[in-house]
């Protein structure tokens, strides 16, 4: 009777094991591709997958590429981070709980109902992008400050409670994209009006004291002076 016990444990114990082996949950990917209009990146996975063989043994077996992923990009309301993602982005790839494939189609509010009612299938992933490994932690990160980071040392850092926001770029435009007016530098400005109100100061100075004709200093041309790295739209 024990062995009896025994033998169905350990056939209970295969049979749990092999539909457990057969669910994904999650595992990291790579994106080999990816489209922008759709939203939607072609996964692979470098991991290798295990399945049953003809007897007990386990045999090495290679993920299939993941066509058509939806992306995920933070956001809410109107809002949302929409960045580009290129071949070789490492990245987490999410498996659902039920074929999303109806889902995908609709406006994600309408109920669906799943062709599919394989549950945890490869054909159900989220694709999470930038999931670091140790071996290509790129990027700059901070244990305060959020960092967009655009590469090549270009960046925008945003402080605690909006204290601060810089932007480190070759160009900064504001109003619209595009736009033309090159924005004055401030210490040149306030130098030139400075200027200007010793001069305004000068001619009230001269106008109150009966003095002879040409001891006024003429006003001169006023720098204008343009960045050019900030641009505005007005």
């Amino acid at each position: 009777m024990t062995n009896e016990i025994s033998t169905i444990e350990k056939s209970s114990q295969r049979i749990v094991e092999d539909r457990l082996r057969k669910i994904s949950t999650a595992i990291p990917g790579v994106i080999e591709s990816y489209d922008p209009d759709s939203k939607t990146a072609k996964c692979s996975v470098n991991i290798s997958d295990f399945i049953k063989g003809d007897g007990s043994e386990l045999v090495e077996n290679e993920w299939p590429p993941l066509e058509e992923t939806p992306v995920w990009f933070p956001g809410g309301s109107v809002f949302a981070e929409l960045f580009p993602l290129k071949a070789g982005d490492p990245c987490l790839l999410i498996f659902c709980q039920r074929d999303i494939a109806e889902w995908f189609l609709s406006n994600g509010k309408e109920p669906v109902s799943p062709a599919d009612t394989e549950i945890f299938n490869k054909s159900s992933a989220i694709c999470l992008p930038r999931l670091f490994p140790e071996g290509a932690n790129e990027g700059e990160a901070h244990a305060d400050n959020w960092i967009s980071w655009f590469g090549n040392g270009k960046k925008r850092v945003v402080e605690p409670n909006g204290k601060k926001v810089s932007y480190v770029v070759d160009r900064f435009d504001v109003g619209s994209d595009g736009a033309s007016n090159p924005a004055a530098k401030g210490n040149e400005s306030q130098s030139n009006f400075d200027a200007l109100a010793a001069k305004m100061n000068e001619i009230i100075a001269i106008v109150a004291l009966p003095l002879p004709p040409g001891q006024l200093t003429p006003i001169g041309a006023m720098q204008n002076v343009k960045s050019d790295k900030s641009f505005v739209s007005s």
